[in-house]
C-alpha cells in the first residue's frame, strides 16, 4: 500500500514538472483577469474604492489648510495632525489591499484542491494572483494619489509634477500591494470566506494600534510594531513630508530628540521600502507553503 502511494506521488510530481511554470502562470493570470473583468460590479468597486476613500480622507482634513505647506508656514498643531493624516492615508491603503485579496484563495479552495491533484503548480498559482493584484494596486494607487492631490489643492501648486508626488504614489502602491499579499496569506490559511472576514477586523486593529504612529510604543512590544505594514509605510510617508522638520522648526525641538523613524535619509527611504517588499515576498512564499496541505484537507 505504501509503495503504491509513493508511486502515485512520484507520478504526480512528474506530471507537474512537464508543465512549464511560466505557461501555467500565464494561463492562471489570464483566467484571474477574465474572472475580474467579467464581473462588472467588482470592476466598478475596485475603481470606486480608492476614489471614495480618498474623498473621505479629505473630508476630515478640509479645515487643515496648512497641511503640505512649506515648513516655514506651519503652525502649532501641524506636527500631530500631519502625522494623523499620513497615518489615515496608510490605513486606507491597508484596507484596500486586504479587501482586494482576503477572500480570493479561500473562495477557490475546492478548485485549488482538484487542480493541485492534477497538475497545478502552487507557486505559479500564487504568482498569478500577486501579478494581477500588482496591476490592481497600480491602478488604485494612482487613482488614490491623484484624487488626494486634487482634493488637497496641491494640483494648483504643480505637486503632481514634483518628485514628492511620485514618491507618495510609489509608497501608496507598495502599501496596497503588500497588504494584498498579507490578505492572500490569511486567505490561504482559513477555509471559508466567513473565517477570512472574521479575521479582518482583528488584523486591522493590530495594524492600527502597533504602527507606532498614533500611539508611541516602547520596550519589547515594539517588535510587534516592526512586523506591521503600517509602521514601515508610515516611516516613508513621514520622511517624504519631513515630519521631523515640522517638529524642529515649529516647536524648536533639538535635532537629537527628533524621531529616527521619520529621518529624511536615503537609508530610511530604501530600508523601509525594502522591508515592505520583503514582507510581500514572505507572505507569498508562506501562502504557497500553507496551500501544500490542501491535498490532505488538513487546513
Amino acid at each position: 500500500m505504501s509503495s503504491k502511494k509513493s508511486a502515485n506521488s512520484y507520478a504526480l510530481k512528474k506530471r507537474r514538472k512537464n508543465v512549464p511554470f511560466f505557461r501555467q502562470m500565464s494561463a492562471l493570470c489570464g483566467r484571474y483577469l477574465e474572472t475580474i473583468i467579467n464581473d462588472w460590479k467588482k470592476v466598478l468597486l475596485l475603481i470606486a474604492q480608492p476614489l471614495l476613500i480618498a474623498l473621505l480622507v479629505t473630508l476630515i482634513t478640509f479645515s487643515m489648510d496648512y497641511l503640505f505647506q512649506p515648513i516655514a508656514l506651519q503652525s502649532i498643531g501641524a506636527y500631530g495632525e500631519t502625522k494623523q493624516l499620513l497615518f489615515s492615508l496608510v490605513a486606507a491603503c491597508i484596507f484596500m489591499g486586504l479587501f482586494n485579496s482576503i477572500q480570493e484563495i479561500c473562495s477557490e479552495r475546492d478548485i485549488i484542491k482538484r487542480e493541485y491533484l492534477a497538475n497545478l503548480n502552487l507557486s505559479a498559482y500564487i504568482m498569478s494572483k500577486m501579478t494581477v493584484q500588482l496591476l490592481i494596486s497600480l491602478l488604485q494607487g494612482i487613482i488614490f494619489t491623484l484624487v488626494c492631490t486634487i482634493a488637497f489643492g496641491l494640483s494648483e501648486t504643480g505637486f503632481y509634477l514634483s518628485n514628492a508626488f511620485w514618491e507618495v504614489s510609489a509608497i501608496v502602491i507598495l502599501t496596497i500591494f503588500a497588504s494584498s499579499a498579507f490578505g492572500f496569506l490569511i486567505s490561504a490559511t482559513v477555509k471559508t470566506n466567513g473565517q477570512a472576514m472574521l479575521l479582518t477586523p482583528f488584523v486591522l486593529i493590530i495594524q492600527v494600534l502597533f504602527a507606532d504612529v498614533l500611539i508611541n510604543i516602547s520596550g519589547a512590544i515594539r517588535i510587534i510594531s516592526y512586523a506591521t505594514i503600517t509602521h514601515w509605510s508610515a516611516r516613508v510617508m513621514g520622511a517624504i513630508f519631513d515630519v521631523n522638520g515640522i517638529l524642529s522648526n515649529v516647536y524648536g525641538t533639538p535635532t537629537e530628540r527628533l524621531s529616527p523613524m521619520y529621518a529624511t535619509t536615503f537609508g530610511n527611504y530604501m530600508g523601509s521600502m525594502g522591508v515592505l517588499l520583503f514582507m510581500t515576498l514572505v507572505c507569498g512564499v508562506v501562502s504557497m507553503l500553507v496551500l501544500r496541505s490542501v491535498s490532505n484537507d488538513t487546513r
